[in-house]
């Protein structure tokens, strides 16, 4: 069943989503670029500065990433 995006994402136009085998980006367009996350991140892999084991609303990509712009995205069983 499809559920309404929550969180920092409520508000945005999703243009992009790529799903790993346990987590999930999306791709946003407001004028700039942002990469969000959520899903498993006990590797890391969602960017968000930490390897809490779930992030179960989508959370802004810190980092490197932090202020850049991205076309698009993809994902795989532990990376982005």
């Amino acid at each position: 069943m499809p559920t309404l995006l929550r969180g920092e994402l409520e508000k945005e136009s999703v243009m992009q989503v790529a799903a790993g085998s346990i987590h999930t980006i999306f791709v946003t367009a407001d004028g700039l670029v942002y990469m969000y996350a959520c899903g498993f991140n006990g590797a890391g892999q969602l960017g968000v500065g930490d390897t809490g084991d779930n992030i179960l609303v989508p959370t802004l990509v810190t980092g490197q990433l932090q202020g850049k712009t991205a076309g698009y995205a993809a994902a795989g069983e532990l990376h982005t």
